[in-house]
């Protein structure tokens, strides 16, 4: 019995430091930032740092009051009847961030109570069953969420097929005979022409000229919508292969910290979760 006890302890405690270690890190996110980068939108909907924190709050005090039946005696205007949708993502003007911050710690007291009070089996199943967590407006992850490379169609279709191959034949040594032999037979028959007529004015009259601009801008305006089709999914198949590798070495560090609670390790999980979908809120605004 005394070692049952010794073990819920230890997995309390595990619980606890994991917990502390990413609420730390998303406060840290905010450290040295201006109000404009806190609240700079990151996503379609709106989504910004702050609001990040907004919604990490109202997440835990969900997760550890109602879930668990236990009251808090906290109402959250965005997760009421008719708000907003998306509310809780973001910062409205007049929340300010020493009000968040101030809100989101003391979630922390609540949550912290929570798993003090209950025997660790109760908070094991409700984490692994999901308890009954209140319907909630989709976030963005869950509407545009990521997706990882087993998640991916397996299903090409003609065109993909076909500009693939033609990106394929295009950096060839045959397609760059082939142009070459066009511009080849475009300067044999504008020689055949000045021989003939005995002036070189007759091969540079606009309909000599006609010729190689419009074959050259036909094939030119083919070949861009091809291989950029082709690009794109080699960007994306790669970009799927990088989300694939640090959402598993971010699992891992978030593995190995929980076991040994390292801030550092905490902060480069989080950022390699982080980095996972990057692509879709990078902007090429001035970002720091």
């Amino acid at each position: 019995m005394a070692t049952s006890g010794r073990r819920a302890a230890g997995g309390k405690a595990d619980l606890h430091d994991y917990l502390q270690g990413a609420r730390e890190t998303l406060l840290w996110k905010l450290d040295g930032l201006g109000e404009y980068d806190i609240r700079r939108p990151l996503t379609p909907t709106g989504t910004n740092l702050l609001g990040l924190v907004k919604h990490s709050a109202g997440t835990q005090l969900r997760y550890f009051g109602a879930v668990f039946d236990r009251p808090h005696g906290m109402s959250l205007p965005w997760q009421a009847d008719g708000a907003e949708l998306n509310a809780e993502f973001w910062a409205a003007p007049d929340e300010t961030r020493h009000d968040i911050v101030a809100l989101y710690r003391r979630t922390w007291e609540i949550a912290d109570a929570t798993i003090a009070d209950l025997p660790l089996d109760r908070l094991a199943s409700a984490t692994v069953h999901g308890g009954a967590m209140p319907d909630t407006a989709m976030s963005d992850s869950q509407s545009d969420r990521v997706l990882m490379p087993t998640e991916v169609s397996s299903r090409v279709g003609f065109f993909d097929r076909f500009a693939g191959g033609a990106a394929h034949l295009s950096s060839r040594a045959p397609f760059f005979a082939f142009c070459l032999m066009l511009v080849i037979l475009w300067l044999v028959q504008g020689l055949v022409t000045v021989l003939a007529k005995g002036n070189l004015s007759s091969f540079l009259n606009g309909q000599y000229q006609l010729e190689i601009n419009t074959t050259t801008t036909i094939i030119t305006f083919l070949m861009v919508a091809l291989l950029q089709n082709s690009q794109t999914r080699n960007d994306q198949a790669t970009q799927h292969k990088l989300n694939a590798v640090a959402d598993s070495l971010a699992d891992l560090m978030e593995s190995l910290s929980s076991r040994s609670p390292e801030p550092q390790l905490t902060k480069d999980a989080a950022e390699l979760k982080a980095a996972v979908g990057l692509e879709d809120r990078e902007s090429t605004n001035k970002s720091d």
